[in-house]
């Protein structure tokens, strides 16, 4: 059986964020027929054939389609069919008619074998605990897989009591960057931001110092998961507890609701996350910090190649509670329970984590293979095959590739690599989240302690069902 929502204008206004969350709380409820845990162990395995379902900018990227050339090289008996709906979610019509869709597969004891999407919202915990996902960690041991060369932090995200249902291929985590001059005219204290309570002090005290020309952000979009940066749990599945009581979730909503008020719209474009727009800001002395991972892996040495040109480039990563680094998984790949299909799944993942393909999500996207990363930094390092838009000097105009440009040192590389080993936690973006409550109190205006009180009862009532 099959719910079917209806949408309240009010809610449809919500934009973006809440389209993605109702397209999850739909794909939630379709995936619940998939099967269970147990179907995993009955049913029928007979590998023939596989079916690939991949959402978001990954289904048309060029790592995409390597790795099913290179599944096909590999195993060219096997037919395989790559599900890459077309969604737009400004577009109900077509939201309805990829849910028909899917819906009429799984109806049919069917669907995808394989589940790829990007970072949109998609309540991982959740559908694993209603069996939705196979546990591949039986096909990892049994292949004797080494996973020394990955980053264990990263890839145990998708691990819950020993089984691993999802299997992260990218990854990028909160990492700032200015330059040396900006720091020495605002007097902004890195040292003090070794945790997440030091990060919220200092950069309040900034906010609050009338005397700085400079706004704090080019890109607010770089802080809205203040949330998940801390690392602060707040929700239990296995008690269907959800606490919102920590102090310092309120001294995160305090300091987002802060942040906003205090930039500017020119200087705070959630749409514009180039890199040679937050170093140019920095260089002309308009901001303070920049993302340095937004948008894509190869804008960290954009970034760092175009503040290098003023002075000397200055990395800081927001830290959580214990002074870790909380990582955001951005393609999660599973596997679907009562497919008949597990070990050609089993053989697809593996291509995914290969170094020929992660080598090449990582001209994009930050690699779980830790030498994949080292490898990109060497073929950009020596100009090759590495595009910038803009120029750098100036930030006009189009760089040749044969020129000399003044990419990150391999010591500045190291220490960039030295973050991604001080990870200790994960999060996917969560239906699971009081972001929306947070959204209410800093857009809206709403009363912080109601507005957070309804949005634990919501919590509750969804970690219940």
């Amino acid at each position: 059986m099959f719910c079917v929502l209806k949408l309240d204008d009010e809610l449809v206004k919500g934009g973006y964020f809440v389209k993605k969350i109702i397209y999850w709380a739909f794909l939630i409820i379709l995936l619940s027929a998939c099967g269970s845990t147990s179907s995993q162990n009955i049913t029928a395995q007979k590998n023939e054939s596989l079916a690939v379902f991949c959402l978001g900018d990954l289904k048309d990227s060029a790592m995409m389609r390597l790795a099913l050339d290179r599944y096909q090289e590999v195993y060219p008996d096997i037919k395989v069919e790559l599900i890459k709906p077309e969604y737009d979610f400004g577009s109900f019509d077509l939201r309805d008619e990829l849910y028909n869709h899917v819906a009429a597969q799984i109806m049919a004891g069917e669907g995808p074998d394989v589940f790829i999407v990007d970072d949109i919202i998609m309540d991982v915990e959740k559908l694993v605990r209603q069996g939705i996902f196979a546990d591949m960690e039986p096909f990892f041991e049994e292949d004797q897989f080494n996973w020394e060369p990955y980053n264990k932090a990263v890839l145990d995200g998708g691990v819950w009591n020993g089984k691993r249902f999802i299997i992260p291929i990218s990854y990028d985590f909160p990492l700032l960057v200015t330059s040396q001059t900006a720091l020495k005219e605002t007097g902004f204290n890195v040292d003090a931001c070794k945790d997440y309570q030091g990060f919220l002090d200092e950069t309040t005290r900034y906010m609050q110092d009338f005397s700085q020309t400079r706004q704090l952000f080019r890109n607010a979009l770089s802080v809205t998961d203040v949330v998940e940066f801390s690392g602060i749990s707040i929700a239990d599945y296995d008690t269907k507890n959800v606490d919102l009581s920590s102090p310092l979730l309120y001294a995160g909503f305090q300091w987002y609701k802060a942040v906003m008020e205090s930039c500017p719209t020119d200087y705070c474009d959630f749409h514009n996350d180039s890199a040679l727009y937050g170093a140019a800001a920095i260089r002309n002395g308009d901001v303070l910090w920049t993302p340095a991972l937004t948008g894509s892996f190869s804008n960290f040495f954009t970034n760092f190649a175009a503040l290098k040109t003023i002075d000397e480039a200055v990395m800081m990563p927001i830290r959580d509670i214990e002074g870790g680094i909380q990582a955001k998984i951005r393609y999660p790949v599973a596997v679907r329970a009562n497919s008949e299909n597990l070990q050609n799944a089993y053989n697809y993942i593996k291509i995914l984590l290969s170094f020929e393909v992660q080598s090449a999500i990582g001209l994009e996207e930050l690699s779980v293979l830790n030498p994949a990363n080292e490898f990109l930094y060497e073929k950009i390092s020596q100009g090759k095959n590495h595009h910038i838009e803009a120029g750098v000097n100036g930030f006009t105009g189009t760089v040749n590739p044969n020129e000399s440009i003044d990419w990150p040192t391999h010591e500045e590389f190291q220490q960039f690599v030295g973050f991604t080993q001080e990870i200790t936690g994960t999060y996917y973006n969560n239906h699971l989240s009081p972001k929306a409550a947070m959204y209410s109190y800093v857009y809206e205006n709403s009363d912080f302690q109601e507005t957070l009180k309804n949005a634990q009862n919501q919590m509750e009532i969804y970690i219940s069902e």
